[in-house]
């Protein structure tokens, strides 16, 4: 009998469609109805050997849950006081975490791992929250404690995460060494230090940004003013974070472009003087361009030279010197290039107009600056070079906010040192009228013999206007666009009028800085009344 494959499909189709409804009710029958989320944490079983175990000698830990477990963020979670050299190996097997010691343990000490939210469960990751395994090399634990907050009022978010360390009474340990025994602030600041030894100690509250378990000098850093001798449990301890002033000025970058020697610093320091060693042409004949806080431009006489050396000094002592080598003596420089400090065409009512070049001027006639009030040229303006830019000048005027103004700057007519021209430069502006801007009216009421800085900062924190709060009256904050503004305020202690960050390697805590605690938001035409009494 010959097969027809017609047939047979015929013949089956029916079946095969049975078959197949039949399969697809079994899959709705059994399709799982689910439950409700486990939110419940791993439980401890147990701890080999016993957690508080005294006179300790073992080289391994377990500790046992009641389901399988994770460890998560290690670096960041884990921490072990006092540090030990050789750091142990952690890892977890199903449910059990394995700690196997490498280093040798000092005698009569209290160690203390500290897992923080590092343990989880596997399958909805519930933490075991502030799991700490503590033990003793000899016949006692360390009981002490110290509990606080720590603050920073410019940007509350960065109290989190903060070091909590103990030092040795010697400040210069801080610089040295690790601390001897450390914790971590949670949310808000908030701390406590468990099992502390009796002693006399110096404490910091460190924003550890490498998570290198020291203090660097560009961390936020805070302390106490002098070493504290813990025989007790000691509560409501403050910390203030604030930038510190590195103890000595060291270059951090130095490198040459075109005529210009960049050096960084790390810190801001303008006492330093450039004495050059060779050549002989360009002692005395180097320009110095202080434009920015923590880097310095030296501009050369030429750019055709081999190398030269600059020797860096304060006070009349050397302290580094800056080598370059040039490679390119006849560098392609791109013409001289002017800018403003212009955002757009319309200028708020009494700024000022900065023009910058790209190179230092030689012998500039300012005459052939082109300025234009509603097409009409004008010679009655001034300019004025920057006091700490040498590349930068003020144009100064009676700006009319009925007129429009051009500037013009032909190509050509001003040159560089290098004997560059510029290129041609064009801006047209209108000066906005007053009336189009709010004000803030504020009434200090200070303590005698005391000084502010007032500062008015917009809603993405920069500060708009400052002003020198010296007695108790009232002070105008004119010309603000609407927006939203927080005012601040810093008790300028030394009265130099600027805001003094610490010095901790003299004890000398930053200037403190306080917020008026409402955000007041400006529109046209208003005047906003404000009230600050500082002596309540």
């Amino acid at each position: 009998m010959e097969f027809s494959k017609e047939q047979f499909l015929k013949k089956n189709f029916q079946s095969l469609i049975g078959l197949t409804i039949f399969l697809s009710a079994c899959a709705n029958m059994v399709s799982p109805q689910g439950g409700p989320k486990d939110v419940t944490p791993p439980k401890l079983q147990s701890e080999t050997p016993k957690n508080k175990t005294l006179n300790f000698s073992e080289k391994k830990i377990e500790i046992e849950f009641n389901e399988m477990i994770q460890l998560k963020e290690q670096t960041k979670e884990i921490s072990i006081t006092p540090e030990m050299e050789l750091a142990p190996e952690i890892e977890v097997r199903k449910n059990i975490i394995r700690v196997k010691l490498l280093d040798t343990l000092k005698k009569n000490t209290t160690y203390s791992i500290n897992f923080g939210n590092s343990i989880s469960d596997i399958n909805e990751s519930n933490p075991y929250k502030n799991y700490r395994y503590v033990f003793s090399t000899g016949n006692y634990i360390d009981s002490l404690k110290i509990s606080g907050t720590v603050h920073y009022d410019i940007d509350t978010a960065l109290t989190k995460d903060v070091i909590i360390a103990l030092y040795p009474a010697d400040l210069e340990k801080l610089y040295q060494q690790k601390p001897i025994i450390y914790t971590s602030s949670s949310t808000g600041g908030k701390f406590e230090l468990n099992n502390i030894k009796n002693g006399e100690y110096r404490i910091f509250a460190i924003k550890d940004l490498n998570s290198n378990k020291r203090f660097d000098e560009d961390e936020l850093l805070g302390f106490m003013n002098k070493s504290v001798n813990l025989q007790k449990d000691t509560t409501n301890l403050n910390f203030t974070l604030a930038k510190q002033i590195p103890r000595k000025t060291r270059v951090t970058e130095s490198k040459y472009f075109e005529g210009k020697i960049l050096v960084k610093y790390n810190r801001k320091d303008d006492s330093i003087n450039y004495n050059v060693l060779y050549p002989e042409e360009f002692k005395n004949n180097i320009l110095v361009d202080k434009a920015s806080l923590d880097s310095v431009s030296l501009w050369l006489p030429t750019t055709n030279f081999d190398s030269t050396q600059i020797q860096l000094q304060k006070n009349g002592k050397p302290f580094d010197t800056v080598l370059i080598r040039n490679f390119i003596k006849e560098p392609k420089m791109a013409t001289l290039k002017i800018s403003d400090n212009l955002k757009s065409q319309l200028i708020k009512p009494g700024d000022t107009v900065k023009l910058n070049f790209s190179r230092p001027l030689k012998n500039p006639d300012f005459s052939k600056i082109d300025l234009l009030e509603d097409s009409v040229k004008k010679t009655n303006f001034t300019v004025l070079p920057s006091l700490q830019n040498i590349r930068e000048y003020a144009i100064k005027f009676n700006w009319d906010s009925t007129k429009h103004y051009d500037i013009h700057i032909k190509e050509n007519s001003f040159s560089d040192q290098y004997g560059k021209a510029n290129s041609e430069y064009k801006r047209k502006f209108i000066v906005d009228s007053s009336a189009n801007y709010g004000s803030i009216i504020v009434k200090f009421t200070i303590p005698a013999n005391k000084q502010y800085i007032a500062q008015l900062l917009d809603a993405s924190n920069n500060v708009v206007k400052e002003k020198i709060i010296s007695q108790s009256q009232v002070y105008y904050f004119n010309i603000l666009s609407p927006d939203k503004y927080k005012i601040r305020y810093i008790d300028d202690s030394n009265k130099n009028g600027i805001w003094d960050i610490g010095k901790v390697d003299q004890n000398i805590q930053a200037e403190q800085i306080h917020y008026y605690p409402d955000i007041i938001s400006t529109r046209i035409g208003w005047e906003i009344e404000v009230n600050i009494d500082i002596t309540q």
